[in-house]
């Protein structure tokens, strides 16, 4: 996603990655991974849960995940 962050943006769309961890056990991994896009912090799992990648692996984890959203607000 990160070398497909520019293109997508050219195309009047934005990338946001979702994570349900605690923001203070993340930031640090997300600042080394130099993401290139934004990170939305989700604890209680409410945006994960609503798009249907809550442990769809029957693991308990959920899927990590990205979403694409035009200027509209329309996941792409």
């Amino acid at each position: 996603m990160r070398k497909d962050y520019q293109t997508i943006g050219g195309l009047d769309a934005e990338t946001l990655a979702v994570s349900d961890n605690q923001l203070s056990g993340a930031e640090r991994a997300i600042n080394h991974l130099d993401l290139g896009f934004p990170v939305l912090f989700d604890p209680e799992a409410g945006v994960i849960q609503r798009f249907g990648v809550s442990d769809t692996l029957n693991d308990c984890y959920d899927t990590p995940s990205v979403f694409v959203i035009d200027k509209n607000g329309d996941i792409l």
